[in-house]
């Protein structure tokens, strides 16, 4: 066991390290936070409100509610770090990093808005070392704060992965707020690494290990808080790369055991900022909730929560329900809190007329029950039993209860938490999905003639198509005609289906009928353009059914002006294309043509031409669809002399063309002559001529 007594601590080093970390005045109120595990925040270089975390799974997003605490002075030069919230009195403990300066103080803040603190009169850590993690343990006796320890300047100063981190246990019931006890934290025997640098710690509520997010092995590690031994090779490392790089840097528990941690990039104003919900089975990210701070907020360091409590959870099997349907209700409940163990308390779970409790699946808490026939179950006399754990209750659905949208919310009254300082004697059910906090489960009741069966399918051409009758199937059973009783039938020849259903209430007969779908298309016969002409393609289309999409494509990629347009406009420049249409129809048939495109390059070289200055054909001038560069264009005599030469010239260009002179304006006689050119096109294809010219006067 790797612990430095208290004893110890009488050692000038060892003084050295604790001495300086923390000094504290706790404040107490009469008015109380409730302990409902809640995952809170408190805003630094702020207000210091105290921030509830709200999450909208429906949604994905994460943010805040109206604040806890609130301060009518602000403090706006302190950083909050390594606190946790302790219901025995109803404060916030953990230290402050003043920015810049290498030391710590303690600090308390409770319902009232009232904080205090308290400067040490030896502020260095031991050499530079920082604290950025701490919470309070279970037992709400200590708070538990861990340092990351550093190398000496002499030797560059930094982190170092060598050294084993430190925890440190004060003791917030004696008064004196002592140091009880440092525990070096040690690295796996087969880890890479010796050390850990952590940002955070939470203490899980069940199992009492500590879990933190360690930066050197980039993973999530447990720590064993009398043993001091870390276990950082257990889990994979995390990929944070689509969440823009941002680790946690605040992690915390809520009432039924479920880890988060908050991660913001404090530097981008908040640009980023995550909501990271881990899952503990295999220490990876669950879901990422982008998350929106206070409006007032300027930094967040950690973050907290209160899980040693009582709280419910309720969910329905299905939430869109119909008459004569069976389903099952699931109330999770989280006794997390020894202190109320030795008391029973009740649970009532209320639904609206027409919706009858059939049968108590599982309750591993006992007590007597009531209410079966009807809409309300009671269980008198339930004992609780520390974890989490549910009840599942059997319902049914009257064949009469109206259609509508309704919610059902259960309870826990007559229950006794005196002990943890909470004088609510009731706890309501929350509904998970919602951001809202202890709100009612909702769900839907639809008539069974209300719903709209789908009779007539079309069938895409060699393939099969799936019938289904109704679109929600829920508490719905099917009879299809080969036997079989899924909701769906896979089908590959066209006809006549009968399928029998049974709602629970009645049984009802159907026919469905499958067509064949009728899909063409023809994009027409190959086609040969000139360089730099444009081809309008005009699909010929045969359907049954309304088509949803069209996609062109061609081996020519810069060649279509429109990938998703009915019609296509085509100015290839590759030699040679495949031009392919696919089209699909409201049914989900495909179906797909091509078009082989062939680029010719045509050039018109004059065989005579005669420059008298009449104004026809007083040039030699090369000819072609569209202007190409012409790279070279010479004229010779009939022994290979050079007589005239145009460079980086272009086609259809006067200017770029033989006017029957030489290059010093010298008149040539009539005759025969011989000339060459080098075209290149903007494709990058080059084309080199020759031939013979005529010279007339």
């Amino acid at each position: 066991m790797n612990r430095l007594p208290a004893t110890l601590c009488k050692n000038p080093i060892c003084l050295r390290l604790l001495l300086p970390l923390l000094c504290l005045s706790s404040v107490l109120s009469a008015q109380s936070i409730p302990c409902d595990g809640r995952l809170m925040i408190i805003n630094g270089y702020g207000n210091a409100n105290v921030y509830p975390i709200v999450i909208d799974r429906e949604n994905g997003v994460s943010g805040v509610g109206q604040p806890i605490v609130e301060r009518e002075t602000p403090l706006q030069t302190w950083n909050p770090e390594s606190y946790g919230y302790r219901w025995k009195d109803s404060t916030f403990y953990g230290t402050i990093l003043f920015q810049g300066i290498e030391y710590i103080d303690l600090f308390s803040l409770n319902i009232n808005g009232a904080f205090s603190n308290i400067d040490v009169s030896s502020p260095n850590l031991e050499d530079g070392s920082k604290i950025l993690s701490g919470c309070l343990s279970n037992d709400q006796r200590y708070l538990v704060i861990i340092e990351n320890r550093s190398l000496p300047p002499t030797q560059g100063g930094g982190y170092d992965p060598t050294l084993p981190a430190l925890l440190h246990k004060i003791n917030l019931e004696t008064g004196s707020y002592a140091f009880d006890e440092t525990i070096m934290l040690y690295g796996s025997a087969d880890s890479d690494t010796l050390g850990v640098f952590i940002r955070d710690i939470a203490m899980d509520p069940v199992s009492g290990l500590g879990y933190s997010y360690d930066s050197y092995t980039g993973k999530m590690i447990t720590i064993d808080l009398e043993t001091g031994v870390v276990d950082n090779v257990s889990y994979p490392q995390l990929d944070f790369s689509p969440y823009g790089g941002i680790t946690p840097n605040g992690l915390f528990f809520d009432a039924f055991n479920r880890l988060y941690g908050i991660a913001h990039d404090m530097y981008y104003q908040f640009e980023g900022s995550y909501l990271y919900e881990f899952d503990k089975s295999n220490g990876t990210i669950a879901h990422a909730y982008p998350f929106t701070p206070p409006s007032d907020t300027s930094k967040i360091y950690d973050g907290c929560s209160c899980p040693m409590t009582v709280a419910i959870e309720k969910a329905l099997g299905q939430e869109e329900l119909r008459p004569c349907q069976t389903t099952e209700a699931v109330i999770k409940i989280a006794f997390m809190n020894q202190a109320v163990l030795a008391n029973p308390a009740s649970l009532r779970d209320s639904f609206p007329i027409g919706v009858e409790i059939q049968e108590v699946l599982y309750n591993p808490y006992g007590g007597q029950v009531t209410g079966i026939g009807t809409n309300m179950l009671d269980i008198q006399g339930l004992q609780p039993k520390f974890g989490v754990d549910s009840i599942i209750v059997r319902l049914s659905v009257a064949e009469q209860m109206p259609g509508g949208a309704y919610t059902c919310q259960a309870s826990l009254y007559d229950i006794n938490l005196s002990e943890m300082g909470d004088s609510r004697t009731s706890i309501y059910s929350d509904y998970l999905p919602s951001p809202a906090y202890n709100d009612a489960t909702p769900f839907s009741v639809t008539p069974f003639e209300e719903l709209e069966p789908r009779l007539s399918f079309q069938k895409c051409e060699g393939l099969p198509v799936v019938l289904r009758l109704f679109e929600n199937t829920n508490g719905l059973s099917f009879h299809w005609e080969d036997g079989s009783t899924a909701d769906t039938l896979s089908v590959s020849v066209s006809g006549l289906y009968d399928v029998s259903v049974n709602t629970g209430c009645e049984e009802l007969n159907y026919t469905i009928e499958v067509t064949d779908n009728i899909l063409q298309v023809n994009l027409g016969p190959d086609q040969q353009l000139h360089f730099g002409e444009v081809l309008t393609v005009m699909p010929d289309l045969q359907n049954s059914s309304p088509i949803s999409s069209y996609l062109w494509s061609s081996t020519d990629t810069a060649a279509l002006s429109c990938l998703v347009c009915p019609i296509a406009e085509v100015l290839p420049i590759q030699t040679t294309a495949t031009l392919s249409l696919l089209v699909t129809d409201e049914n989900g048939c495909t179906v797909e043509d091509k078009m082989a495109i062939t680029v010719e390059r045509p050039v018109y070289a004059p065989t005579a031409f005669s420059p008298n200055g009449d104004g026809s054909n007083d040039y030699f001038t090369l000819l072609t669809p569209v202007d190409v560069e012409l790279v070279s264009f010479r004229v010779f005599d009939r022994w290979g002399g050079l007589l005239w030469e145009q460079k980086n010239g272009a086609t259809n260009r006067t200017s770029h063309s033989w006017d029957g002179r030489s290059p010093n304006g010298e008149q040539i006689p009539s005759g025969l002559y011989l000339w060459s050119a080098r075209l290149e096109y903007p494709d990058g294809f080059m084309q080199e001529l020759s031939g013979e010219v005529s010279l007339m006067r």
